[in-house]
This record gives C-alpha cells, sequence and structure tokens, in this order.
C-alpha cells in the first residue's frame, strides 16, 4: 500500500482577542483599576480620618445621682496637659504623610511589576509567532515530501519523519498559545479587567528602547527615591510616638461641678389620700 500526499494536521485556529493595548494605556489601567492598589488608597482615607479624630477635644461627663432624700447633678470636664493632644495630632498627620509615601511606593513597584508582565506577554506572543512560521515551514516540506514519495524521490520512513516532526511543532504551538493567553490573562488581572475578553498587547521590542544615564539616576534615586523617602518619615513617626508617650506620663486635671438638694420643694407636693 502506497501513502498519498497529506497535510500533516489542520493548522491552528489563530487566537483572537480584543484590540490591542499600548503600554501607555495599560499602565493608566492599571493605576485607576488595578484592585490591590485601590485597596491600599483606602488607607490614606484611614489615616485621614485619624488626623481629624485626634483634633476633637474630650467630651464634658455629666453625672446624676439620686437617693431617697436627695439628688445631685455634677458636669465633670478632664484638661490634659503636656500637650497630649497637639502630640496625637502630630503622630496623626506624619503616620498619614507615611502612608502616602508608602502607597507610592507600593505604586511605583506594581508598575514595574506591571511592566515586566507586559514584556513577557510580548515575548510569549513572538514565540508564538516564531513557533507557527516554524511549523507552517514543517506542514509545507511534509506535504512536500509526501508528493516527493509518490514519485519515488523518498522513501515512506522519510514521509513519516517528517509528518512527526509537524506533528511535534504543532503541539509547541499549541502549549505557546496556551502561554500567551495565560500570560494576557495575568495582564487582565493587573489592570482589574474582566477574563471575558483578553486584551493583546500592542507594540514591539523597538518601540519600548529607553536609554538611561548612570549619573542621573543616581541622583534621581537620593533625591526622589520613595523608599528612602519613606524611611525618613518612619524615623518621624517613631519619634513622634516616643514625644506623644512621654505626654501621657504626665497627669490630667479634673474639673467638676456639682449641684445637691433634697426632694422637697424640687417635686411638686402630692395631695394626701
Amino acid at each position: 500500500m502506497q501513502l498519498r500526499p497529506r497535510p500533516a494536521k489542520l493548522s491552528p485556529t489563530p487566537f483572537r482577542g480584543s484590540g490591542g493595548v499600548t503600554f501607555q494605556e495599560y499602565l493608566t489601567r492599571v493605576g485607576k483599576s488595578n484592585l490591590g492598589y485601590l485597596a491600599e488608597r483606602l488607607n490614606i482615607n484611614i489615616a485621614e480620618a485619624e488626623v481629624i479624630a485626634q483634633k476633637v477635644f474630650p467630651d464634658p461627663e455629666l453625672e446624676f445621682e439620686a437617693a431617697n432624700e436627695t439628688f445631685s447633678l455634677g458636669l465633670g470636664y478632664s484638661v490634659e496637659l503636656g500637650n497630649k493632644r497637639g502630640a496625637r495630632i502630630k503622630l496623626a498627620r506624619s503616620m498619614a504623610e507615611y502612608e502616602k509615601l508608602s502607597l507610592e511606593s507600593y505604586f511605583q513597584e506594581l508598575r514595574a511589576e506591571a511592566a515586566n508582565l507586559f514584556l513577557e506577554a510580548i515575548l510569549q506572543r513572538e514565540l508564538l509567532n516564531v513557533k507557527r512560521e516554524s511549523y507552517e515551514y514543517m506542514k509545507r516540506l511534509s506535504l512536500s515530501d509526501s508528493l516527493r514519495f509518490v514519485s519515488g524521490e523518498i522513501t515512506e520512513n522519510d514521509v513519516r519523519q517528517s509528518r512527526l516532526e509537524a506533528s511535534a511543532l504543532l503541539n509547541e504551538v499549541y502549549e505557546q498559545e496556551a502561554a500567551y493567553k495565560s500570560a494576557m490573562a495575568v495582564l487582565n488581572q493587573c489592570m482589574g479587567a474582566t477574563a471575558d475578553t483578553l486584551h493583546m498587547p500592542a507594540g514591539s521590542w523597538d518601540t519600548l528602547n529607553r536609554e538611561f544615564r548612570l549619573a542621573n539616576l543616581i541622583q534621581e534615586g537620593l533625591e526622589h527615591r520613595i523608599d528612602l523617602l519613606a524611611s525618613r518619615k518612619g524615623i518621624e513617626v517613631s519619634t513622634n510616638k516616643y514625644r506623644l508617650t512621654r505626654a501621657e506620663r504626665r497627669p490630667d486635671i479634673g474639673l467638676s461641678v456639682s449641684y445637691e438638694r433634697d426632694w422637697n420643694g424640687f417635686l411638686p407636693h402630692l395631695p394626701a389620700r
């Protein structure tokens, strides 16, 4: 029985996703819709609310006591010494500023990680294109070997070998498609998008090239590196905590005013039955 010319296998179905998203659009979506970043931003609101709460003065205390023949009404207020309220406000403000710097540091790390994920998706796409081209070339070679076998130029083993190689390359294409879809799913997660539609990265390696000078990077790092600024602010927070602890060791003064009298004459006289 003779082999007849036929393709090794069907070509893989081209993957279709949403329109390509550029690098700048991708980073913008990460900053606006990333769930982890949105959760971290809530800490800023909590810290700012804490500053407002520390500005509130302590409430006065109203006391009332009653007995069979007398009753008393009192009003008390605690006066804090040692500028405790000012120390608490200063500590809350420094902690709010520390939270802002921590959020900025988190955002920088998020952008760096997001950029790596974007580059990884482009890499997986380029690898998929290379493996598809290799498979298409091997498929054409397998078809050519089938025709050559019919004409008697090669043996049946040569035809089977080319078909096996084409099948192996097709499996690699399927595996690479899965890796590419997984990389795009990670991009969706980083952007806070749903998994219904995968966003394909637009652009190439040439459009992402940037040049840096080491001296400028060192100067920028010393002046604007967020983790360094956050560490300095952390030292300030610790100093304010120490000052608040010292202020709280001073006693407070309690002021109170009370009024006491008997029930006679206060309540209307009830006629005897």
